[in-house]
């Protein structure tokens, strides 16, 4: 995993192009918190167009899985404001 400013990506790469990659972008917002979720499924070059974008969306994530992936991603981001808060307000060197 690769941490960025404001954003956490997991990717998996084979054949110096990209398979799948995930991007989990966060920031404050005048409720609290913004959290965006972005997936790529292949790459722009020409081994990612022609071959490992159809490897991708056969192996890592074929139709089958779909779904069930996206509801537990909703469900685990989801859970996130039910604990996160506390957490933060435990170990946050900052007083409110």
């Amino acid at each position: 995993m690769e941490m960025y400013e404001g954003c956490a990506v997991l990717a998996r790469r084979a054949l110096g192009t990209s398979i799948v990659r995930l991007v989990n972008e966060f920031a404050a917002s005048p409720d609290g918190a913004s959290y965006v979720t972005t997936m790529t499924i292949g790459d722009d070059n020409a081994l990612g167009k022609i071959v490992l974008h159809k490897v991708a969306h056969r192996k890592a994530l074929p139709p089958h899985r779909t779904g069930p992936w996206i509801l537990h991603h909703v469900e685990e981001i989801g859970s996130l404001e039910h604990f996160l808060p506390d957490l933060f307000a435990d170990r946050s060197p900052f007083e409110p």
